[in-house]
């Protein structure tokens, strides 16, 4: 890993999303892309409502998992780390743990994460063009899109999960699927859902 990864912060609404680029090195990066592209994905992840349409492909990773490749367990712990460093009190369980695997013409909604919790999204493709887009869209407290976090290989993204956003689909021109990431974790006294 890079000893100095550039990061950046922007604001919205008060609330502070925080920008890592360089956290992986390149190899890693392609490592890490290679790992999450040949996970089996299930029609199980939902934005707000199990009853909505169009459900996103997830892969959530296990305990065993995570056990067996060193990667996907260095990778937790450098997340948590930083997460704790931004705001502790967030940062003490792990929640959820998963991959998903966006595509064009997927429905993403507007949604907020865990009460209380911080989400950690980092953008697993090693090769994403501007024009493929699939930014990651943060809204304001009045439903605006105010900021957009565009998919960077290798980024990481660290905000309040209680900040409304929508991932973002790939564009008709994208050659591939856009994966991603997720970490959630909630302060301490709240129960983990997933293994981690």
């Amino acid at each position: 890993m890079p000893t100095t990864p550039a990061s950046m912060t922007r604001e919205i609404d008060g609330e502070r999303v925080h920008i890592i680029d360089g956290l992986l090195d390149p190899v890693i990066i392609g490592m890490f892309e290679r790992l999450v592209v040949d996970l089996p994905y299930f029609r199980s992840n939902y934005d707000k409502s199990k009853d909505e349409p169009g459900r996103h492909l997830r892969h959530d990773f296990g305990k065993s998992m995570i056990e067996t490749f060193p990667l996907l367990g260095g990778f937790r712990d450098d997340v948590l780390a930083r997460v704790r460093q931004i705001d502790a009190g967030r940062g003490e369980t792990i929640e959820q743990f998963f991959a998903l695997d966006q595509y064009f013409g997927a429905v993403q909604y507007p949604h907020h994460d865990t009460p209380g919790g911080m989400t950690a999204l980092y953008f697993a493709n090693a090769d994403w063009e501007p024009d493929w887009q699939g930014e990651l869209v943060f809204y304001d407290k009045s439903g605006e899109a105010s900021m957009l976090v565009a998919p960077k290989p290798g980024r990481l993204c660290l905000f309040n999960g209680e900040i409304v956003h929508r991932g973002g689909v790939p564009s008709p021109l994208c050659r591939t699927q856009r994966f991603t990431v997720v970490i959630k974790t909630v302060p301490a006294g709240h129960a983990a859902v997933t293994p981690a």
